[in-house]
């Protein structure tokens, strides 16, 4: 099963990787993302059917630690890896970068590339390295990221790609999640990706834009709790529809140091 590792991609939102500022100011304090290297989380993850909804039929476990603390264009954060397992057998290792101020939290900019990455054809595409904002809770709309691709070769199918990637945030509800029979009191945001494009294929130009919605809840002292990432449909040239599934990856514990 594919899914963005947003995070979790996003987020899979697999993932977390979270910094905090060292401010002695309380307003710069970090609240929602927190604890020091050794600090972990564990998440149960369903996938979600476009007709069906989520799946707790079938599951897999992953879990996310801070493993270093280093400096990410002038930036001090801590390093979040998440170990995937297939099987009882590690698959695969994802880190992710965050960093909490005045209660706003920024991904680096590589998110907006690992948000494709569910997609059937590969957009190598490069993002200007920046850090974004991903969380505002003191805002309720704002723009996260702004990209123009201008004439990508899209490998193996000689094909070339235009248009615009656009990603929009918003802050939504808030909701309990209950985490070891303990509610906690959890903000949603949306992250909206939406690509604006044309394939343009022996000379014809075809129209591609592939859209990806992730939710991401966070709580305050525990981190990120919940990321959702909805199952989508994307036309392809010369294939029709296709439905990609979502991915659910809800907290299970965690200990923060």
């Amino acid at each position: 099963m594919k899914n963005i590792t947003v995070l979790i991609i996003i987020l899979s939102l697999g993932l977390l990787i979270s910094c905090s500022d060292d401010s002695v100011n309380s307003s710069s304090k970090t609240k929602y993302i927190k604890g020091d290297i050794g600090s972990y989380w564990i998440y149960e993850n369903f996938s979600v059917d476009m007709q069906t909804g989520i799946n707790t039929d079938s599951s897999f476990v992953d879990s996310t630690y801070i493993s270093s603390k280093v400096k990410v264009l002038d930036e001090d954060c801590s390093v979040y890896t998440t170990d995937n397992y297939e099987d009882d057998k590690l698959s695969s290792t994802t880190e992710m970068y965050l960093r909490e101020e005045n209660e706003k939290i920024y991904t680096h900019s590589g998110f907006v590339t690992n948000s494709f990455n569910n997609l059937p054809i590969d957009m190598p595409f490069d993002v200007e390295e920046k850090w974004i904002k991903i969380a505002d809770f003191n805002d309720d709309l704002w723009r996260v990221y702004e990209m123009d691709i201008d004439t990508l070769e899209i490998p193996f199918i000689g094909a070339k790609l235009v248009g615009n990637i656009t990603v929009m945030g918003s802050k939504e509800g808030s909701e309990t999640i209950s985490i070891n029979g303990n509610n906690h009191i959890a903000q949603q945001f949306r992250l909206e990706i939406v690509f604006t494009g044309t394939i343009i294929f022996n000379g014809l130009p075809i129209a591609f834009n592939p859209e990806n919605l992730v939710d991401i809840w966070f709580s305050e002292n525990v981190g990120m709790v919940r990321t959702y990432e909805h199952p989508s449909v994307i036309s392809l040239p010369f294939i029709g529809d296709m439905t990609i599934d979502g991915n659910d990856r809800v907290i299970i514990r965690y200990n923060t140091k």
